[in-house]
């Protein structure tokens, strides 16, 4: 996918250490679940509802954590 594809790229230019997961659910309660993980790791949640592309955002929109279990 194109987000895939601009993660892959911003880890290759940037050096910044990235994950992509699938989010289990479907409709709104997959956006709940990537809602509540923005929130606990700073990051603010990527839709085009919000206005928000993954290639045009700062940095800053991502969340960070010490350690993840996948």
């Amino acid at each position: 996918s194109d987000a895939l594809a601009t993660l892959i790229l911003n880890k290759l230019r940037a050096g910044i250490k990235v994950c992509a997961i699938k989010a289990p659910g479907f409709g709104e309660n997959r956006k709940s679940g990537l809602q509540d993980l923005a929130v606990l790791t700073g990051g603010q949640l990527i839709t085009e509802e919000l206005g928000l592309n993954l290639e045009k955002v700062d940095l800053d929109v991502f969340g960070s954590c010490k350690k993840v279990s996948v």
